[in-house]
């Protein structure tokens, strides 16, 4: 058979050329096979996954997840505070954070049942499952799964706070684009924007001023890792507010030299507070 990339060259036309011969042998392969199809295999420590529900959202959804996420963040930064590695501004600048997200998870609730919909009083426990529980194993250890305590719980704290900020953030500017009324719009932009406000607060806490003030990235400038595996955290990230996942490096290194690296997303359908979503404080 001829390459189809002769010389390491691939083309346009070589790229649709595999993509047909792929297409014909997993017809091929069909064919031959049972009508039964085996179940994908799952590979590592993965969570079970979570269907989304057959539901559609609406204001009131958005509003709920909302408040779940920002009562998410105070367990999250209670949790940090019991840990004890903050510190000083630290501790201060986590306290404030807790403080502001009770007030906004209030005030996604007020705004939910303007819109007809109930409050709800919980934290989203999606995110405390899959990524809070994860990450705050990362700082305190958990000797039952050979997980080490945090070779420097601050910075890891703080690199955590840091991704939840940005993601809770990255949230409300996407649902100002979802919700369906415009005055929610203008009610929503304001509990961004302190998210967002934390989050460059915790970027000029963990670096030195001014160097923290503006990401490289934003004047085509590369960004990469230290010699510790950490990326830098700037107040200013990018030229516009991004919704794509953030990664939290943290914990100890492991045996290969490596963090525990998190891919954390916005909120989606799987993890919404639908009208039926039960509230258990």
């Amino acid at each position: 058979m001829t390459p189809p990339f002769p010389d390491a060259v691939v083309t346009r036309r070589s790229l649709l050329k595999v993509g047909g011969a792929t297409v014909s042998m997993a017809a091929l392969v069909a064919a031959c096979g049972g009508d039964d199809a085996a179940a994908p295999g799952r590979v590592g420590n993965a969570p079970v996954e979570s269907p989304a529900p057959d539901e559609e959202a609406d204001d009131g959804t958005y509003l709920r997840t909302a408040a779940s996420m920002e009562l998410a963040l105070v367990q999250l930064y209670a949790r940090l505070t019991e840990l004890g590695g903050l510190a000083g501004a630290q501790q201060a600048l986590v306290d404030r954070m807790a403080s502001d997200h009770e007030a906004n998870a209030a005030t996604a609730n007020e705004l939910a049942t303007a819109a007809g919909a109930s409050a709800f009083d919980c934290a989203n426990q999606w995110y405390l499952d899959r990524y809070i529980g994860p990450a705050l194993e990362r700082v305190a250890g958990n000797a039952d799964a050979d997980i080490p305590e945090s070779d420097d719980i601050a910075r890891d704290s703080l690199r955590i706070a840091s991704t939840f900020e940005t993601t809770v953030a990255a949230m409300y500017q996407q649902m100002i684009e979802q919700v369906r009324s415009q005055e929610l719009r203008v009610e929503l932009a304001p509990l961004g924007a302190l998210a967002a406000r934390h989050a460059a607060a915790v970027a000029i806490t963990v670096g030195e001023a001014p160097g923290s003030y503006v990401s490289p990235a934003t004047s085509g400038g590369d960004v990469t890792p230290d010699e510790s595996g950490f990326t830098p955290l700037y107040a200013i990230p990018t030229t516009f507010g991004a919704v794509s996942a953030q990664d939290m490096v943290i914990g100890a290194r492991n045996d290969a030299g490596l963090r525990f690296t998190l891919p954390v997303d916005t909120p989606a359908a799987n993890s919404y507070i639908f009208d039926n979503a039960v509230c258990a404080p």
